[in-house]
């Protein structure tokens, strides 16, 4: 893993969502990925298709540009 990664079974940060987190969380955290109304399973996290990270880091982005603007 690269810079600015800290893979936890609480918690996944990273500077953006990219395919290479989504497989460290599938690695360390199998355990938690439990059934649930919104969750994931380890299948569906690792098919996801890198359009899919590009368009959550966009939404990302713009929101934390518009509430970190003064306007």
């Amino acid at each position: 893993m690269g810079a600015g990664y800290e893979v936890s079974c609480t918690r996944l940060f990273a500077g953006e969502a990219l395919p290479e987190s989504a497989v460290a969380l599938a690695a360390n955290c199998r355990d938690d990925l439990v059934p649930g109304t919104y969750m994931q399973t380890e299948r569906e996290i690792l098919a996801m298709p890198p359009e899919r990270y590009q368009s959550v880091n966009t939404l990302v982005s713009n929101l934390l540009t518009y509430l970190t603007s003064d306007s």
